[in-house]
């Protein structure tokens, strides 16, 4: 078992000092750096128990409560990558406070183990303190994730798990199990259970590491781009709708007031758009975002996003792909393309992965890729 409690404190110190290493640490790598720290330290602290160390300095204390700070490290290290944090300021620490306090509790208190002989109540508070934020901090984490997906729609072309996401979600499920696995043990008398919290940890910092170190800045660009694109110096993004629909237009010079963009501006925003795309393919490249097309276009970027919920009842995603699926139909129809196969015309259309040009192949046509060319081809025969 120690074994295995090694190999994580291992590969966490491991990740810390290769990111460490790196020249331009971004605000995610240096949170991922001290959440490592974190789960690291009481792995530390449970082999040193296991040889017999009874007497250790606080912050290698088995007990010490660092579950109380895992879920803020989540939740800041999931702020981070979405972009609704590009610096930490002094609020961010008040989501330590119930750790920092459990740290004066047991220095001006006393030992958590002791005070259980004696009946006080006190632990028992702190390990229900323990679960309700760590169930607190992980639902509100996988709300934001979740939300986090749609959003994406509005920016990105092609989505991989490192624009979504996803694979948060799927580690923040890790996380819940991982943390709840000795509150079941006590609750159900399966003293077995508690053995697999430290193997449970050690394969959590294994994902943290490999996902965490591939992950790249989502948002590459910043308020510099729109000021780039309209030729000023002080525009201001506003975030959009999550679904991607269509809004009501019955204020039309409302909305278009509030955000600076008249009616038009708009229209001719909307032709310059429809030309450019017709004309010069844009969706052809595989990496295109909104952000690319604004500095292509000129346009600012929220205004883009606005023309094509309010203008077209689409996200950016919908709307590339919808051209890419038209491309992808053209080369099933040409004469000259009878030689490539449908991945080979998905590629050649923009299409980044074979999953993504099935599924919004279907979504779009209703058919998958193989069914509409059997059906192009019956039709032509």
């Amino acid at each position: 078992m120690n074994e295995i409690l090694l190999i994580g404190i291992a590969h966490a110190v491991f990740t810390i000092v290769f990111i460490g290493s790196k020249k331009r640490k971004t605000l995610s790598d240096k949170i991922l750096m001290a959440w490592m720290l974190m789960l690291a330290l009481p792995q530390i602290s449970n082999v040193l128990g296991a040889r017999g160390a009874d007497i250790l300095p606080a912050p290698f204390d088995r007990d010490f409560a660092y579950s109380l700070c895992l879920g803020p490290f989540l939740w800041l290290y999931v702020e981070s990558l979405t972009g609704d944090i590009n610096k930490l300021a002094l609020r961010h620490l008040f989501h330590f406070l119930p750790f920092m306090a459990v740290v004066l509790y047991k220095i001006f208190i006393g030992d958590t183990a002791e005070l259980e002989k004696t009946g006080a109540i006190w632990p028992q508070l702190i390990g229900i303190g323990n679960i309700v934020l760590l169930l607190s901090y992980s639902g509100v984490v996988i709300w934001r994730l979740l939300r986090h997906s749609q959003e994406m729609l509005d920016n990105f072309s092609s989505l991989t798990t490192q624009i979504t996401l996803k694979w948060l979600i799927w580690l923040t499920c890790i996380f819940i199990a991982a943390y709840l696995t000795p509150l079941i043990a006590v609750l159900f008398s399966m003293p077995e259970w508690f053995r697999s919290h430290g193997p449970v940890i050690t394969g959590f910092i294994f994902a943290l590491s490999f996902f965490g170190l591939k992950q790249t800045q989502i948002f590459a660009t910043d308020q510099a781009i729109d000021a780039l694109a309209n030729g000023t110096a002080d525009i201001t993004i506003e975030r959009v709708g999550e679904d991607g629909r269509s809004k009501s237009n019955d204020e039309p010079h409302e909305k278009y007031e509030r955000s600076g963009l008249t009616e038009d501006k708009a229209k001719d925003y909307l032709q310059r758009l429809e030309h450019y795309t017709k004309t010069k393919a844009p969706y052809l490249d595989p990496n295109l975002t909104i952000e690319k097309l604004a500095r292509q276009l000129r346009i600012p970027r929220h205004y883009l996003t606005q023309i094509l919920s309010e203008q077209l009842g689409k996200n950016f995603y919908l709307y590339i792909n919808d051209y890419r699926i038209d491309h992808v139909k053209g080369l099933i129809a040409a004469p000259n393309s009878q030689h490539m196969t449908l991945l080979d015309m998905a590629y050649k259309s923009g299409f980044n992965s074979k999953s993504t040009f099935n599924s919004v192949f279907k979504k779009i046509t209703g058919l998958t890729p193989s069914q509409y060319k059997i059906q192009r081809l019956n039709s032509a025969a």
